[in-house]
C-alpha cells in the first residue's frame, strides 16, 4: 500500500467517521427536540388539567354555598299546616291599618315540586283611602313568610278604594304526606 492509497483510505475513513458523527448529532438533536416537544405537550396538559381541577373545585364550592342557602330557605318555610297562621296575620294587618278584607280566594290547584308548594291567593281589600292598603302591602313585603306579590289592581269608587292583590305564598311539603 502506498502513501497515496493510505491517504485516500484515511480520507475516506475520515469522511465516513464525520458522516457518522454528523448523523449521530442530527439524530441526537431530533431525539432531544422530540423529547422536549413531548415534555412541553405534557406540561401544557398538566397545566390545563390543573386549571380544570381548580375550576371544578370552585364550582363545587359554589354548589355547596347554594345548597346551604337553599337548605336555609327551605328550613325557614312554614309547613302547609301553618297556612291558617298566614290568614290570621293577613287579617291582623288589615285590622291594624283600617282596611277590610272583602274576599280571599284560593286556587283549585297548587304548584308543587318535591319540597315546596305554593298557593296563589287573591285578596280583595277595601279601605276609605289608599294608605291602609299601602300599609297592608308594606307589611306583606316585610313579613317573615316567603311570598311574592304578583299583582295589585286599585279601583276607586265613590266611597272606598278597592285593591285586588294577587300573592303567591310558599310552604314546604309535609314530610308525613310525602312518605305516604
Amino acid at each position: 500500500m502506498t502513501a497515496s492509497s493510505l491517504n485516500k483510505n484515511f480520507k475516506n475513513l475520515a469522511i465516513v467517521v464525520l458522516a457518522f458523527i454528523l448523523m449521530l448529532s442530527i439524530g441526537s438533536i431530533y431525539v432531544i427536540w422530540s423529547k422536549g416537544s413531548e415534555a412541553n405537550r405534557l406540561e401544557m396538559d398538566y397545566k390545563e388539567k390543573n386549571n380544570r381541577l381548580a375550576h371544578l373545585k370552585e364550582v363545587e364550592k359554589q354548589y355547596q354555598r347554594e345548597s346551604q342557602i337553599e337548605q336555609r330557605v327551605f328550613e325557614a318555610l312554614p309547613t302547609s299546616e301553618e297556612a291558617s297562621e298566614f290568614l290570621l296575620d293577613l287579617s291582623n294587618f288589615a285590622k291594624e291599618t283600617g282596611a277590610t278584607i272583602s274576599s280571599i280566594s284560593f286556587p283549585l290547584s297548587t304548584s308543587k315540586d318535591d319540597k315546596i308548594t305554593n298557593y296563589q291567593t287573591k285578596i280583595l281589600l277595601t279601605a276609605p283611602t289608599a294608605d291602609p292598603i299601602h300599609q297592608v302591602i308594606k307589611r306583606l313585603e316585610a313579613n317573615k313568610r316567603l311570598l311574592d306579590i304578583l299583582d295589585t289592581d286599585l279601583r276607586n269608587d265613590s266611597k272606598n278604594i278597592q285593591a285586588n292583590i294577587t300573592i303567591k305564598v310558599y310552604y314546604k311539603n309535609d314530610e308525613k304526606k310525602q312518605n305516604n
